[in-house]
């Protein structure tokens, strides 16, 4: 138990790190780039030093249809956080102000695309892919997901002081993603959900200029609302994907 706590420990530590070093030493993208790359290199030793075989270990083994279960995730996690944001928009939340020429966000895009996806996964691993290795297989799933969704709450340990909202809406994110990893034993659907609400995120803040217009977290509560949409998405995908998981031997 001490060897496994000790790892999570180390894994807490350099999933921290690149948001640390941005933003208390160096406000470097591609300082935190490497530093979140080095998250994996990190995870691969924990994993080796914890007798796994690698990243597989966190729920990433292969799966023949793996690409399958990642394009489905990234589809609902892009839809859904784009429909939070649109009527986010509607409702008269926000409005926007200016939006930057599609040339000039191209290279931006394909770098906001690659850390998130690098930053998504790495999380993945912290608050799902390291607890269904160690315990969630052998656990009931509300028990799972429970756990894994507290812990990717807490793990949000720089903006916890926004409130209830942020803390209502991540942990039914992490809900569903959890009970993706538990039904599919497998990473790829929620990594994908994860990556594909993240990227609308940052995109669309790179994309847009806007005031805010609405009083207090109205803007994460419409979140909240579409992560429990997500979330039942997720349920039902989950369940038609692991009907034939189609593990590479």
């Amino acid at each position: 138990m001490k060897r496994i706590a000790a790892g999570y420990a180390v894994l807490f530590f350099f999933y921290q790190l690149p948001q640390a070093v941005h933003d208390y030493v160096v406000p470097s993208r591609l300082l935190w780039l490497a530093a979140t790359a080095l998250f994996f290199v990190v995870a691969r030793a924990v994993a080796r030093r914890l007798g796994g075989e690698g990243l597989s270990s966190y729920a990433l083994a292969g799966h023949t249809r793996w690409r399958r279960d990642l394009a489905a995730g990234l589809f609902a996690g892009l839809f859904f956080s784009a429909a939070a944001g649109a009527v986010s928009h509607q409702l008269g939340f926000y409005r926007i102000d200016a939006v930057v020429p599609l040339r000039a966000l191209l290279v931006p895009a394909i770098l906001l695309a690659l850390g998130s996806a690098l930053a998504s996964l790495s999380e993945d691993i912290l608050t799902r892919g390291f607890p269904w290795w160690q315990a969630g297989r052998r656990m009931p799933a509300a028990r799972f997901c429970a756990m894994s969704a507290a812990l990717y709450v807490a793990n949000h340990i720089y903006v916890l002081n926004r409130g209830p909202a942020l803390w209502t809406f991540l942990f039914v994110f992490g809900l569903g993603l959890a009970y993706a990893v538990h039904r599919t034993g497998s990473l790829w659907l929620a990594f994908g959900a994860h990556w594909g609400w993240n990227l609308v995120y940052h995109v669309s803040n790179a994309a847009l200029t806007t005031t805010n217009l609405a009083p207090g977290p109205a803007n994460t509560w419409v979140s909240a609302v579409a992560s429990v949409a997500l979330a039942g998405l997720l349920v039902w995908l989950s369940r038609r994907l692991s009907q034939r998981p189609g593990l590479v031997q």
